[in-house]
């Protein structure tokens, strides 16, 4: 029951799966594969303070939980608009080269991969997903007992990290293989744009959910 409430929940469309198709086709393989880790290393998290009875205290804490929701709300938003800022931003061209081949730009390398920077992005879109959070209270309010073994419920959190990493990483090397990324290297520009868009609806869904509460 864990592994297809898991399976159903991390393969479902959302931040996470956003955020790897737009590091895959834009930023690249590295940088696609290190968000994943740090989205598989956001499980822990929820992990954490589920078997730590925080997710009750949240539960019964209305405001706690809205907090939750605007700091997620407002990374989402803030990502989206780094999406369209690199969609829009003005390409200079080298010297010499013809205007006309100015859609060569977007067929260029990706910039210099920063693994902690792209570690970092992956671990926060996860942690500050109110979706992962909500799950993770259902999934738990079933499944841990009182007699459920310590082992057991470690063993869970472990598997869910793995597993949430291994689909991530698999999207990740389908997406930034050669033939993949050379159908959208020149419409980088819309894949920005898009991602953006797509990102600002899910922040400013949830904010509007927290303000009409």
């Amino acid at each position: 029951m864990v592994a297809v409430a898991h399976l159903l929940a991390v393969i479902s469309p959302g931040p996470d799966l956003m955020l790897v198709i737009r590091q895959s086709l834009v930023a690249g393989k590295a940088a696609a594969v290190a968000s994943s880790i740090g989205i598989g290393l956001g499980i822990l998290v929820h992990v954490a303070y589920s078997l730590l009875g925080l997710a009750v205290i949240m539960h019964q804490s209305a405001w706690l939980f809205d907090l939750v929701r605007l700091c997620g709300a407002a990374y989402l938003i803030y990502l989206g608009i780094q999406c369209l800022r690199s969609a829009f931003a003005a390409k200079k061209l080298p010297a010499g080269q013809d205007p006309a081949d100015s859609s060569s730009s977007h067929t260029a390398e990706p910039a210099a991969f920063r693994p902690a920077a792209s570690l970092w992005t992956g671990f926060l879109t996860n942690v500050l997903n109110p979706k992962a959070t909500l799950f993770f209270f259902a999934l738990f309010s079933v499944v841990i007992e009182p007699g459920t073994p310590k082992l057991m419920q470690l063993g869970y959190g472990i598997y869910m990290c793995l597993a949430t990493m291994g689909w991530f990483v698999t999207v990740s090397l389908l997406l930034s293989t050669t033939a993949v990324r050379s159908r959208f290297l020149r419409s980088l520009r819309w894949v920005d744009a898009v991602m953006g868009g797509i990102l600002i609806a899910f922040g400013s869904r949830l904010l509007l959910f927290t303000e009409t509460r």
